[in-house]
């Protein structure tokens, strides 16, 4: 979705969707798993005098290890950024420091101290800490999604919906606010079942993440209703790039049941409200009046785009 053109420096940090947070979180754990055979290894190398890969003797030895590897070379972008992994790295290569100084001395025919043992055993332990902290980290990150869409929950969505009001209010940037209500909804369910709906909501939301960009945040409001926060979007383009969202909505095939030959196929439309975040206005005033401009939508008709106007005055809900 085409909004305004967006100052690379000043992105904001954004939150990964929900699989990939859980693909980051297995890697992880796969990453684990291979330090716990290093580590036999190495044991094994030092207590019986069995051999060991010459590598570990290297200066660049945490660069040569499948963790260093991932580190290095595959670990996504979004999780250089996320606090405690830049100390994950210093970590990973203190400890295999460590390693390479006590298979020096063994290969050396020196004995290695008690207390060198145990310093090196400290570094490991220092990784694991670090390691369990970055899980504990992304399962937070887990916490402000909602599980079946990947779309943000209204969990985490408030505390970053005032952040950018702090944003707004310092004139840093604008901030649209963008309500979603996909239209009946209920008519969905009834006639396809729920497994169905829930396939709806699912595609809905990855087709408005897909379409959007990566630092504007998805949340689901409730139910059917879903919020787009849309940083760095000014009024001139709103209805323009919004229309085009609804329209390719519109486009997106949604099944009853994937590989099924008696599946059906069938397509849903949203009804949008548009409403942008001011200086000095509460961020929860800007998700009423995009909530009042999605009203105006289901009353003009459904599959259509509104932008609040104090006009507008306030729905009576059922």
């Amino acid at each position: 979705m085409d909004m305004l053109a967006v100052d690379q420096d000043s992105k904001e940090e954004f939150a990964p969707p929900a699989d990939e947070i859980r693909r980051v979180m297995a890697d992880i754990d796969s990453q684990i798993l291979e330090h716990v055979g290093w580590l036999d290894q190495l044991n094994a190398a030092l207590i019986c005098g069995l051999p060991f890969d010459t590598d570990d003797l290297s200066g660049n030895a945490h660069h040569c290890c499948p963790f260093g590897r991932w580190y290095d070379s595959e670990a996504p972008d979004w999780l250089r950024s996320v606090s405690g992994f830049a100390e994950l790295g210093d970590s990973h290569r203190k400890m295999h420091e460590g390693a390479s100084l006590l298979l020096r001395r063994s290969a050396e025919g020196r004995p290695i101290e008690k207390a060198e043992y145990d310093a090196f055993l400290k570094l490991v332990t220092d990784l694991r800490w670090l390691i369990l902290l970055l899980k504990r980290t992304l399962e937070d990150l887990l916490f402000d999604f909602d599980p079946l869409t990947g779309a943000g929950n209204r969990v985490g969505m408030s505390a970053k919906l005032h952040k950018q009001q702090q944003l707004v209010d310092r004139h840093l940037v604008d901030c649209m606010l963008v309500m979603m209500d996909i239209d009946e909804f209920k008519l969905v369910n009834d006639t396809y079942g729920h497994m169905a709906g829930d396939r709806a909501l699912v595609a809905f939301a990855k087709y408005i993440m897909r379409s959007t960009r990566p630092f504007d945040m998805l949340f689901r409001y409730g139910g059917e209703e879903f919020l787009l926060c849309a940083p760095q979007s000014g009024m001139d383009r709103a209805l323009e790039a919004v229309e085009r969202l609804r329209e390719g909505l519109m486009e997106v095939p949604v099944t009853t049941g994937d590989g099924d030959p008696d599946a059906e196929t069938f397509h849903i439309t949203a009804s949008f409200g548009i409403a942008f975040m001011e200086k000095g206005i509460a961020a929860e005033e800007a998700i009423r009046r995009a909530d009042i401009a999605v009203y105006a939508a289901k009353k003009a008709g459904r599959n259509c785009t509104k932008i609040w106007s104090p006009e507008m005055g306030t729905p009576l809900y059922a």
